[in-house]
């Protein structure tokens, strides 16, 4: 019997940082980490599971990895992902009893901005129309930051100008 109006799941109010939008955002190790809280009214054990990055419980004996079993007390069970490498985590958190009580969250991971070191510019339209009348040309960029290592970067500030732009 769980507790009235609590079941099974990710409780993104509760996490730490609040996790508002889907992908939860991270940045790379040793910058930040997100701690992932899972109401578990029933459970005993929550088990946490990534594709990318590592888990750290938070209480009792300190167990870290790609899967681990974290112990459920007052009803929630916590852990915190960090990663070393930019990427698209999959993060599922199960029952550790019965597997088909489960729920999941994508979480992107990005390098830190102070590892920016390149830029990718994409333009939708690749050429400007000509302004003619009211109607006005335009078109669309798009920057993608990236480190030395090809790894996506998350926050780096990019400014554009233009010249000549009459």
């Amino acid at each position: 019997v769980s507790a009235v109006g609590f079941v099974f799941g990710i409780d993104r109010a509760n996490s730490v940082p609040p996790i508002t939008v889907e992908p939860a955002s991270l940045t790379a190790a040793p910058a930040e980490t997100l701690v992932i809280a899972v109401n578990a009214p029933a459970q005993a054990n929550v088990r946490f599971a990534t594709t990318l990055g590592e888990f750290d419980s938070l209480i009792g004996t300190p167990v870290t990895g790609k899967v681990i079993d974290v112990p459920v007390v007052g009803g929630v069970a916590s852990a915190s992902l960090s990663a070393s490498q930019a990427g698209l985590a999959t993060v599922q958190v199960f029952d550790a009893a019965d597997s088909s009580i489960s729920d999941s969250i994508t979480v992107a991971i990005s390098a830190p901005a102070s590892d920016a070191a390149k830029i990718t510019l994409q333009a939708d339209p690749t050429v400007v129309p000509l302004s003619i009348g009211t109607l006005e040309g335009a078109s669309r960029l798009v920057a993608t930051v990236r480190t030395d290592n090809d790894q996506a970067v998350g926050g780096a500030a990019v400014a554009f100008s233009t010249e000549n732009a009459t």
